[in-house]
């Protein structure tokens, strides 16, 4: 126990324990009880080798630790996880590490009233959350992981968080005729359009694997490509793939003709992806098509090699996926799509 004792008009506080011993003075004789209180709570979790105390952490310091862990990890930190964690430390900036169920539902309402959706409210309580675990497990702070879980668990029973819809936009043949039509014709853009998408729709790449690819990673002789450190739910991952013809589209024809443009370069399509993803909406816009991104382009070559035959291994390999959860999300196939691979069964008899 601690032991007060007054001294003049002031109180001082003195912890013994074992080897330790301590002692501190303040105005007040409840000031002095409660620095005691604390100080013999530290000591006693630093024996049990239990988790140090948060009182006196700021949550905008925890954030600053877990990002710098991020940058310092093999997986970085992208861009949008960049300004996520921005907007987290100015708005906690001022808040204690130990976040209250109140504090946590307030700055729910707030983002609702800005008009997140519920997907972008749910990536933001997960951000949180692993900065809180961050906290506990790199730094040993003590910290409650409840009114996480109980806030999570009112939003998600109100409808406030949940995961996005699935999309299953998928490109027709006439809507992919006008984009490559109006990529051909546009003679004021100098990055090859065509080639690009049509070589998402051979292989499934993301539009970053593509901008990333390097003429390093090409091997003609057996007709394959590395995809460097390629998105994983673990880690990146350096992945081959093997360049093949997916519907008409020849991923070995595409490379090949490319290696004419740019095989002075080091990368094989030495274009800002942002800038293609934009051209492509743009493009879109123009034509009328509404609703799809580039990022369908892999949604539809997924499907298209799953309906042309291909084993799911073979369309793990080339897309990717880890498991078949995920892989399922990319593969949209359509009750027509049904009727017609048993009609052409039915033919090829």
């Amino acid at each position: 126990m601690a032991t007060i004792r007054r001294r003049g008009k002031r109180f001082q506080a003195i912890v013994r324990r074992g080897q330790h011993s301590q002692s501190k003075t303040f105005s007040s004789k409840s000031d002095a009880e409660h620095w005691s209180k604390k100080l013999e709570l530290e000591i006693e979790r630093s024996e049990a080798m239990l988790p140090n105390s948060a009182d006196g952490v700021y949550f905008n310091e925890l954030i600053d630790s877990y990002a710098k862990r991020c940058r310092q990890s093999k997986r970085g930190v992208g861009r949008t996880k960049s300004y996520n964690l921005r907007r987290l430390h100015n708005y906690f900036e001022y808040f204690p590490a130990q976040l209250t169920k109140h504090q946590l539902l307030e700055f729910a309402n707030i983002r609702l009233a800005s008009g997140v959706k519920p997907p972008t409210l749910l990536m933001d309580f997960n951000l949180i959350r692993a900065i809180a675990k961050h906290a506990i497990d790199y730094l040993d702070l003590g910290l409650d992981l409840r009114p996480f879980s109980a806030v999570q668990a009112t939003l998600l029973a109100d409808g406030h968080i949940g995961r996005p819809n699935e999309r299953d936009r998928r490109p027709t043949d006439e809507e992919l005729g006008s984009l490559f039509s109006d990529f051909s014709n546009n003679q004021r853009n100098n990055i090859p359009m065509t080639a690009i998408a049509q070589l998402s729709l051979a292989t499934s790449m993301r539009l970053s694997e593509i901008c990333k690819l390097e003429w390093r990673d090409f091997d003609e002789g057996s007709k394959e490509i590395i995809i460097r450190q390629r998105k994983s739910p673990t880690r990146p991952t350096d992945h081959k793939i093997p360049l093949i013809k997916n519907d008409s589209y020849d991923s070995l024809s595409i490379i090949l003709n490319q290696r004419q443009r740019t095989g002075n370069q080091a990368r094989v399509f030495p274009f800002n992806a942002k800038s293609i993803s934009t051209n492509f909406a743009r493009t879109c816009k123009k034509l009328g098509i509404m609703g799809l991104k580039f990022h369908d382009l892999r949604h539809h070559a997924i499907s298209r090699m799953f309906e042309n035959g291909l084993q799911i291994q073979h369309v793990r390999l080339m897309s990717g996926h880890s498991d078949l959860k995920q892989l399922s999300r990319y593969t949209n196939t359509t009750p027509a799509d049904v009727m017609k691979h048993l009609a052409k069964q039915k033919n090829s008899i």
